[in-house]
């Protein structure tokens, strides 16, 4: 077991499997809130006044326990 507490941390890195025109995020990641794994992507956009930002959904993982 590790040493180090990922707890209220997370991650993302650029999709490699992302491909111009397509509609996969342009990074994707795991984020740990309060001890909860979630999913995470991201989308680089431009607002209309010309400004940068990302675009961000989560989900959480379950366990499947079946």
């Amino acid at each position: 077991m590790s040493d180090y507490d990922n707890t209220n941390k997370g991650a993302m890195f650029p999709n490699r499997y992302k491909e111009d025109g397509d509609k996969r995020p342009d990074h994707t990641g795991n984020l740990n809130v309060d001890g909860k794994e979630f999913k995470i992507a991201a989308w680089q956009s431009t607002s209309k006044n010309g400004n940068s930002y990302l675009s961000i959904f989560t989900k959480i993982i379950t366990k499947n326990l079946g």
